[in-house]
């Protein structure tokens, strides 16, 4: 499981809770047709942007105009928090929006992240989509983040979820598994994610807009900006609770 190591990332994360910054950036574009490329998005390149298909982790309405997309780190302590902040969301928005989940674990931070990634696509290649998001679940809930999660724990989540232990444990080694948790590292480099969690949302039909550059109220969409606000508003709260400053 631990034979290829993903390139480190030199750009460490950063997050800032005033205005409008989730650890990186929140775009909204395209997201079955190649994206456009609007004005001031310094720092994604759209065009390189991998389009959303039945072959990504999706949460919540598949078809909805409106998707979503995280890259993701397993062992980020903020990624954790955007997670719970997520499956908030879901509670009440599940059916308007498809919640897309991509790996981007940073080995230089967090090594143990890229093998926690593939243990989630064993979840998945064994049991769908759905154990890939209980796997994914799971693994939040419990990591004390910043690596601190104890690889021998892989296993035995997998038979939590009621997954078989032995093929399992045969697939960690697959390469299958590897090159998706690779394919979406590189993508996601190319398209510039230097830090976790980066946020993409997308809409059918619309341009891609860089948040992290773009005050959130400028964008004409009202559904895209109310959504923005949404997420803005849950991830804060939940920061503010982990960190004792509510």
């Amino acid at each position: 499981m631990d034979e290829k190591k993903l390139p480190n990332l030199a750009t460490p994360v950063a997050v800032v809770l005033a205005g409008i910054i989730i650890a990186g950036a929140i775009v909204y574009g395209n997201y079955n047709d190649k994206p456009a490329i609007a004005e001031g998005t310094d720092g994604f390149v759209a065009e390189k942007f991998i389009s959303v298909d039945n072959t990504d982790h999706i949460r919540g309405n598949k078809e909805a105009q409106i998707a979503i997309v995280e890259y993701s780190d397993l062992e980020c302590p903020f990624c954790k928090v955007f997670h719970q902040s997520m499956n908030e969301l879901m509670t009440t928005d599940g059916e308007k929006i498809a919640w897309v989940y991509r790996h981007f674990p940073i080995d230089s931070l967090h090594p143990k992240a890229f093998n926690e990634a593939i243990a989630s696509e064993c979840a998945m290649m064994l049991g769908g989509h759905d154990a890939f998001w209980k796997y994914a679940d799971e693994i939040f809930a419990i990591t004390p983040s910043n690596n601190g999660l104890d690889p021998a724990q892989l296993p035995q989540i997998a038979q939590k979820i009621g997954l078989d232990a032995s093929k399992f444990n045969t697939c960690l080694k697959d390469q299958a598994t590897q090159s998706r948790v690779n394919g979406d590292y590189e993508n996601g480099i190319d398209i510039g994610v230097d830090g976790t969690p980066f946020v993409l949302i997308a809409v059918k039909g619309g341009e891609t807009y860089p948040i992290f550059k773009i005050d959130i109220k400028s964008i004409e969409n009202k559904e895209v900006q109310d959504l923005a606000e949404k997420i803005f508003k849950l991830y804060e709260k939940n920061i503010k609770a982990v960190s004792g400053n509510n």
